[in-house]
């Protein structure tokens, strides 16, 4: 199975019974309190996949997690994201998605 970010969040829905069509998507709407209610600020949540895959990773996907282990009202916005200037993507697809599913169920088998 390839990694891609619909797997991930079809992971997401499955695990935390929600359904987002885009877990990794960059619009989103909540209240501002929600990043640090969901310790988003903390790097602990980051720190440790970030070290075993060797690369950096964002806070989407925990936003996402977090709101929906919690119950919390985030509203997923679909829309499509413009072309890249340059047309370059600087997507680390394996990195980012062994890293982001150790997230997921890291998130899914914790208090």
């Amino acid at each position: 199975m390839a990694i891609n970010f619909k797997n991930i969040s079809s992971a997401v829905n499955l695990l935390f019974h929600v359904y987002y069509t885009d877990v990794m998507g960059i619009y989103r709407a909540y209240k501002k309190e929600l990043i640090y209610d969901l310790d988003l600020d903390k790097d602990e949540g980051y720190t440790m996949p970030e070290k075993i895959f060797r690369t950096n990773i964002g806070w989407e996907l925990l936003l996402s997690a977090r709101a929906a282990k919690r119950k919390l009202k985030v509203l997923d916005i679909p829309a499509d994201e413009p072309k890249r200037i340059g047309g370059e993507r600087k997507l680390q697809v394996f990195k980012w998605g062994t890293a982001y599913f150790f997230q997921i169920i890291r998130e899914a088998f914790t208090a």
